[in-house]
């Protein structure tokens, strides 16, 4: 019972957030529900590391942390980045909270 609240309670709370609801049912199976909560923010960061050839970025951010990251297919001048520059990059999230029956076959999208 309790975790039909805890579930019912994230539920809503994603709902009202404005995430978007996912629904699908895989052949044989009970329906399974989805949430998938997308953001995306820009960042102004530091180049310290390139990988052409793996298509990453190495970047100290403000607070001082260090992160590699893959860069977007839709970047074109990837080559042309030097280090030491500062650059304004757009993170993206994605987070997708899926509830099924236990044991139920699951895909992703």
């Amino acid at each position: 019972m309790i975790k039909l609240a805890i579930c019912t309670a994230l539920t809503v709370a994603l709902v009202a957030s404005g995430a978007a609801s996912v629904q699908a049912q895989a052949p044989g199976d009970k329906p399974i529900s989805g949430i998938t909560l997308e953001s995306s923010m820009p960042i102004v960061a530091t180049v310290v590391g390139i990988d052409p050839n793996g298509e990453t970025v190495t970047l100290v951010l403000p607070g001082g942390t260090t992160t590699t990251q893959k860069v977007s297919n839709s970047v074109q001048n990837l080559r042309r980045l030097k280090i030491g520059e500062v650059a304004t990059v757009t993170y993206k999230e994605r987070l997708t909270v899926i509830a099924s029956e236990p044991n139920a076959q699951t895909f992703s999208a």
